[in-house]
């Protein structure tokens, strides 16, 4: 709904978005990417597999050679 949103109200651009497991997604793709964002903000508890050592090596692989990772993560 928030990517609905944002398209509708925000003007974001139509892009495509993947919504499931994050960690599973990256560790199955082959494809480089220019953009990935990583958001599991969910106002409480985030899944700790996508906060490891193994979890970012994955994201770094699967980044084009210019690529931008966005976190979003209250805390940091």
């Amino acid at each position: 709904m928030v990517h609905e949103f944002a398209e509708k109200y925000f003007g974001l651009p139509r892009l495509n978005v993947f919504y499931q497991d994050g960690r599973a997604f990256i560790e199955e793709s082959t494809e480089k990417w220019d953009y990935i964002i990583h958001d599991v903000f969910t106002g409480g508890s985030v899944p700790t597999h996508l906060f490891t050592a193994e979890m970012w090596s994955a994201v770094k692989q699967r980044l084009s050679r210019d690529g931008v990772l966005m976190v979003v993560y209250p805390d940091l």
